[in-house]
């Protein structure tokens, strides 16, 4: 397994690095420079988080490893983000409620999950922190958009609960039916990152603006949480797929960047 991490990981710095070319280049093309310098930072951080992990995975591996720039990389990464989406927000619009307490609520409880199982309290804060901003800033521009249906709510509420609500179980109590539960919190992960994949290239190939940009955006804050709280294969997969979402993230804002004439 520790192979197929590697693996992983390495196909994830290259795509990134190809992803920063690209994004350079889009610099000398694009309308919205703001957005497009934000992204690539935010691309910069996500690669300088991997090639720090897999310098110490080769260096030390098996170590425990403490609070150092992977988690730095990884919290510039999810604010960064934050901030380039902040664009799309409606400075007179109220804060949504939802959004708020969705995004409380749920990284909240990823955070205590963290801090259970790894016992580092301070990495696990920040890192929670700034997920937050990112998650809480999203679904703000979501529910302007509309994009957040009474039923959407309910669907995303319930997925969450039932996620959060498995993994606590799988802590603390082993069994199969319990270990049945812990794999049906994946499977509402991995269901979640390929809906929300399929559905960014569905708009994209109807040449629908800002939907694909922001419904990858999902796709990797799916991907990410799934990746802080799974293992083995499960971990491989879903580290897969928010790779794949990185690559979607670069192809649906190119289309918010790039004039009509020149995509």
């Amino acid at each position: 397994m520790a192979l197929l991490d590697s693996i992983n990981l390495v196909i994830q710095i290259v795509l990134l690095m190809f992803v920063i070319v690209a994004s350079v280049r889009l610099l000398k093309r694009g309308n919205n420079i703001f957005l497009t310098i934000l992204f690539l930072f935010s691309i910069v951080s996500w690669l300088l988080s991997d090639l720090y992990w897999l310098a110490f995975d080769v260096l030390r591996s098996g170590e425990h490893m403490p609070l150092a720039a992977n988690e730095l990389g990884e919290c510039a990464m999810f604010l960064l983000l934050s901030t380039a989406i902040s664009k799309y927000k409606d400075k007179e619009e109220q804060i949504s409620v939802f959004a708020a307490c969705f995004a409380s609520i749920f990284t909240v409880a990823n955070t205590a999950l963290w801090i259970i199982w790894s016992g580092e309290w301070l990495q696990d804060i920040v890192c929670g922190i700034s997920l937050f901003g990112l998650l809480s800033t999203f679904l703000q521009i979501c529910e302007e958009k509309k994009m957040l249906k009474a039923y959407v709510k309910v669907v995303m509420s319930l997925s969450a609960f039932f996620v959060i609500l498995f993994q606590a179980l799988s802590t603390y109590w082993h069994s199969i039916f319990i270990r049945i539960l812990e794999d049906i919190s994946y499977l509402i992960i991995f269901a979640a990152v390929v809906f929300f994949i399929v559905l960014a290239v569905s708009y994209m190939r109807r040449k629908v603006k800002t939907k694909p940009f922001l419904l990858s955006i999902a796709a990797f804050l799916c991907g990410v949480f799934g990746i802080y709280m799974s293992p083995g294969i499960v971990y491989c997969v879903i580290f897969a797929l928010t790779s794949v979402a990185g690559i979607l993230m670069f192809l649906t804002i190119r289309r918010e960047v790039l004039p009509d004439d020149i995509r």
